[in-house]
């Protein structure tokens, strides 16, 4: 094993990922931008349903995207609220336990804040 090598390794994936971190804001800005551009056009324009498919087709792409943000974003946080656990061999696992469990919190299904369940199946056309 080179440990000088792996040592590097390790330190620009770090680096890597403080600069993704650094990056995460504009990024997520611009979608959000991308987001309000399509929003005006579905407020301001008059549109068919081909041009609705393809707007909400790539809503839908936007808000993927945001999400994976948001997502990356929390866990990262996690990371720098845990960081010194990467100091010890054996705190090294409780690092990664608090990145699964925020991982899996933010795997849950999405609760409607306002529509029901069934408003939302009669919006959809569902029976």
């Amino acid at each position: 094993m080179n440990v000088l090598e792996k040592i590097n390794q390790a330190i620009n994936l770090l680096q890597e990922l403080d600069e993704y971190k650094n990056q995460l804001s504009s990024l997520q800005q611009e979608v959000d931008y991308k987001l309000s551009d399509l929003y005006h056009v579905i407020e301001n324009d008059p549109l068919n349903a081909p041009q609705c498919c393809k707007i909400v087709k790539q809503i839908k792409e936007l808000r993927k995207q945001r999400r994976k943000y948001l997502n990356d974003y929390e866990l990262i946080k996690c990371y720098q609220n845990n960081i010194q656990k990467l100091t010890y061999y054996d705190n090294r696992k409780m690092l990664l336990a608090e990145l699964n469990k925020t991982n899996n919190r933010l795997k849950q299904p999405y609760k409607n804040r306002v529509y029901t369940d069934e408003d939302m199946k009669e919006l959809l056309g569902v029976k």
